[in-house]
């Protein structure tokens, strides 16, 4: 089986359509869950607030060795989970995240270049944020045209809703963003 890509002194083999136990064949869909959350920093700094790609300007960056664009984590965890895979803390360490890795756009693409090695294609992306700040609809429609760009989908299989919480949560008491993010793969 050809490799996908390296991880340090690891190759990342794509999935090979077995079930790993009884050789019986995979079902045509899969569905994965993936999700991520990060803080808000708490000072100005030269960083950006990045949202499924999208720059938001004049809020505080989230907190991370990436620029912690927790809607991109959210998609690699959710396609490695429906390929029965690791999510991206096994793939990726701090040490790791420099360069390219700062981008959570080269990030996901290693997601991609993985559920393209295998029998499986994205039909579907459902997305949930919540967060206090930055209020997510005016620029929805601005990250599923990025998203689209990125997966290679249309932009009408890409749902985005977002929630601002109520103050129920640290993210709806304006401390950071979560997201959650369901994909559907096909045969």
């Amino acid at each position: 089986m050809e490799k996908v890509w390296e991880k340090g002194d690891e190759t990342i083999i794509p999935f090979d359509g077995n079930d790993g136990m009884t050789g019986s064949p995979t079902p045509e869909v899969r569905i994965g869950l993936g999700v991520d959350s990060h803080a808000f920093e708490t000072h100005s700094s030269e960083r950006k607030l990045v949202i499924g790609g999208v720059v938001f300007l004049n809020h505080f960056a989230l907190v991370g060795d990436s620029d912690g664009d927790v809607v991109l984590h959210a998609l690699f965890n959710a396609i490695h989970s429906a390929l029965g895979d690791r999510g991206l803390g096994f793939y990726f360490s701090k040490k790791d995240m420099v360069g390219d890795l700062t981008n959570s756009e080269n990030i996901l693409k290693k997601a991609l270049q993985t559920l393209n090695a295998s029998p499986y294609r994205l039909g579907n992306v459902s997305l949930t944020l919540e967060c206090l700040t930055p209020r997510i609809e005016p620029q929805n429609e601005e990250i599923k045209h990025n998203l689209s760009r990125i997966l290679g989908i249309p932009s009408s299989a890409i749902g985005l809703t977002s929630t601002s919480g109520d103050h129920l949560t640290r993210f709806g008491d304006g401390k950071g963003i979560y997201c959650q993010a369901q994909v559907l793969l096909y045969k």
